[in-house]
């Protein structure tokens, strides 16, 4: 699904900004274009009657909507009207919060309202938000497609905490730096059951062989499984290919499956 992006004149921290893809579409609210440029980002188009911008209207790298000085609506805003004129649903909002006015901060915090009344969706970044991607080892689907956090950069992340189960985990936190910490749950810590005199068992790494309802015929073939075994798991929970967000075996043939969320 493709994002629109929108860049207010806010300072945001770049480390927690994710970087557009091909289909995206990128609108800067008048000095958000000189945050994006700092980024090495040209963006779609800038909104704005650039008060708040180093850069004038006529030297912006792409299409300008210039508006009067004397306006009802706050750039932001008016970036957001011209996005949805132009058949955008889903936003993510950068530097529209903490700024030196106040009063554009509660009126940039109303537009989620706006969206939702005219079917569309945002999401605000500020660099200070910690958004969960794993809570009680459930896996957040939502959350990791709003900030485009993958299934393979996820677990790759536990792996290097050392975690092979995503139900072992009670937490996964992306931080405001952009990295993702994670925390086991007690008993699944290698120290805690060390210190308790516990002998831990060996782990053996799963292999994912669904991923957001596609399958990895390599990876089906590295678990030593075929397409039979796949369907079987599959009918068994009532559940087809398409609608399958994860599905993992490991060597002990320890099956972990999730159906995609309504939605997702």
């Amino acid at each position: 699904m493709s994002i629109c992006y929108v860049i207010g004149a806010a300072p945001f921290n770049p480390a927690f900004f994710r970087m557009p893809e091909e289909n995206d579409y990128v609108i800067c609210a008048d000095g958000g274009y000189d945050s994006l440029l700092s980024l090495g980002l040209c963006p779609d188009l800038v909104v704005g009657d650039f008060d708040s911008s180093a850069v004038k209207a006529q030297n912006c790298l792409c299409e300008v909507v210039r508006l009067l000085p004397e306006k009802d609506d706050t750039d932001m805003l008016s970036a957001v009207k011209i996005a949805l004129s132009r058949g955008w649903n889903e936003f993510y909002f950068y530097g529209g919060l903490g700024g030196l006015r106040l009063d554009h901060t509660i009126a940039n915090i109303q537009l989620l309202s706006y969206l939702l009344d005219h079917r569309a969706r945002g999401t605000f970044f500020d660099g200070k938000t910690m958004v969960t991607m794993i809570e009680n080892g459930k896996l957040m689907q939502d959350n990791l497609r709003r900030t485009r956090v993958t299934l393979d950069e996820l677990t790759g992340h536990l792996r290097e905490k050392d975690v092979l189960d995503i139900t072992a985990v009670q937490y996964a936190i992306l931080e405001t730096n952009g990295q993702i910490s994670v925390f086991p749950y007690p008993q699944y810590k290698p120290a805690s059951a060390k210190d308790a005199g516990l002998r831990v068992p060996e782990q053996s790494m799963p292999v994912t062989i669904v991923s957001d309802g596609k399958l990895l015929e390599s990876n089906l073939a590295v678990s030593g499984r075929d397409r039979a075994w796949l369907g079987h798991q599959l009918r068994s929970r009532g559940c087809p290919l398409r609608d399958t967000y994860l599905l993992t075996v490991d060597g002990k043939g320890n099956v972990y499956f999730i159906k995609k969320e309504t939605g997702n």
